[in-house]
């Protein structure tokens, strides 16, 4: 299953040349804002990037089942409509994902069904962007880090950040418009960091951050704060602290 959202915003009169259109993670470069994405087996994520030029059809390929794109089947995304702007793209990583690097193709056309096969050729007016992701299971660790893509980041969120665990003690992450931004089997992170204008911890279910491994939280704004809640009586924050280490950084201890 995938889920997809797209926001769009204007780019610009258009062009008087012959119409194209291109995948760009910034106006100023061809390179797409993608690669070693975090991911969790099971989880959700986003792949986020910007269109450029005169707007098109998006398809976006990844092998779940296997190691190459070489059927439809690989294809998550089909044709779908964008203008120039942002696009984000919720996709659901499935249980059965190996956890070897998967590749991602994204592919934009100014036509339908003029990229959206797995063996259609490139067109000279528009572009396809090559990448990969690494989800991660149960078991193995790694890092993630909840930050924008404007700042550098994978994600595209408003804050506020809400993190918590749902009652399967999957960790989600969601975001000032209720978009879930992140989620997975917490087992599978080893560090957890956000970089956002404020976030709240919700502790009902569980504590919400990988209790081994670091996490840290970067606030943005001046008024920039960390917040620990509990609505439930199954878990206890008192020996949870929250220390600054300047006017908006700090670190989780327990």
């Amino acid at each position: 299953m995938v889920a997809i959202s797209v926001l769009l915003s204007a780019w610009g009169a258009p062009s008087a040349q012959a119409q194209q259109v291109f995948i760009e993670s910034d106006p100023s470069s061809d390179e797409v804002a993608l690669g070693a994405l975090p991911a969790v087996v099971g989880g959700n994520t986003q792949f986020v990037f910007d269109i450029s030029g005169d707007g098109g059809y998006l398809s976006v390929f990844v092998t779940f089942d296997d190691g190459s794109i070489n059927s439809n089947a690989d294809r998550i995304v089909n044709d779908l409509a964008v203008e120039a702007g942002r696009v984000v793209i919720e996709v659901e990583i499935p249980d059965t994902s190996p956890t070897t690097a998967r590749d991602v193709q994204l592919r934009v056309c100014l036509s339908k069904n003029e990229c959206n096969d797995h063996a259609d050729a490139e067109p000279a007016d528009g572009e396809f962007e090559a990448t990969s992701i690494n989800p991660l299971d149960s078991g193995t660790t790694g890092g993630v880090e909840i930050k924008d893509v404007d700042d550098g980041g994978f994600f595209e969120f408003v804050s506020p950040l809400l993190a918590g665990l749902d009652t399967d003690g999957n960790l989600v992450v969601t975001d000032g418009n209720g978009d879930v931004i992140f989620s997975g089997d917490l087992q599978a992170l080893s560090d957890l960091d956000f970089v956002a204008d404020d976030l709240e911890l919700e502790f009902t279910n569980g504590i919400p951050l990988p209790i081994l491994g670091t996490n840290s939280f970067t606030g943005n704004g001046v008024t920039s704060a960390l917040t620990l809640s509990q609505t439930g009586s199954t878990q206890t924050v008192n020996d949870i602290t929250y220390v600054y280490e300047n006017d908006h950084d700090g670190t989780i201890a327990f």
